[in-house]
């Protein structure tokens, strides 16, 4: 009997091993590259060492099969491969992005006079997305003997007006999320609905401290 010919798509990938390729079938086979003769590209099944003879001739572009297959396909492999790959190229089009962002994004300041001069030079970083002022001041604790610190304040005009219907504000500190230049971030919430409307950076935790935000909210309110 002749050995059966067909036509075949085929799709290359990266193979399993570093610098290697990989011939899917739109079947569900895989195929790496024999040997190159001319123009002619001789492929062999990935199960040739299980006694697989189909093997693929590539010319011109054309793939053509050679043999059937003694085994089942291998799709889910495939669709594996498949998934892995995207996640490859998301995670590389993710670099790229954050590249692009740090390109554009000022150099991270190494102590808060250089955070405070960065915002001054980039006014946007001191607002929200809709223009709204949201940084407004630092703070500093008003007794001199009491050792330096400041906090940054940084507060939602919008939210502000639930200021008035609420009769209960939650004050809560995070300590281990802050960047390095501060020891917490304080935040002030607004019960009526539940979102947070002030936060101040804070190089300390003392009460001078904490009182002058309160009287720097109360000013702005």
């Amino acid at each position: 009997m002749a050995e059966e010919h067909q036509v075949v798509q085929v799709s290359v990938d990266p193979g399993t091993r570093r610098n290697t390729v990989r011939y899917n079938t739109e079947c569900g086979y895989f195929f790496y590259k024999k040997e190159q003769r001319g123009d002619v590209l001789r492929l062999e099944c990935n199960r040739r060492k299980q006694g697989c003879p189909c093997k693929i001739y590539m010319r011109d572009g054309i793939f053509m099969q050679h043999g059937e297959h003694n085994h089942e396909n291998e799709v889910e492999e495939q669709n594996r491969a498949l998934a892995v790959r995207e996640c490859e190229i998301i995670a590389a089009v993710e670099k790229r992005i954050q590249r692009a962002k740090r390109a554009r994004q000022p150099p991270t300041p190494n102590s808060v006079d250089e955070m405070l001069a960065s915002m001054e030079n980039r006014p946007d970083y001191t607002r929200t997305i809709n223009g709204e002022q949201f940084f407004h001041d630092s703070v500093y604790p008003d007794h001199e003997n009491e050792v330096p610190g400041v906090r940054l304040v940084f507060l939602s005009l919008f939210l502000l007006q639930f200021l008035g219907e609420a009769t209960l504000i939650i004050l809560d500190g995070t300590f281990h999320t802050v960047p390095t230049l501060f020891y917490q971030l304080l935040t002030i919430h607004v019960v009526v609905l539940y979102y947070p409307f002030a936060f101040a950076l804070m190089t300390r935790k003392t009460k001078n401290l904490y009182l002058a935000v309160l009287r720097l909210v109360a000013q702005i309110v």
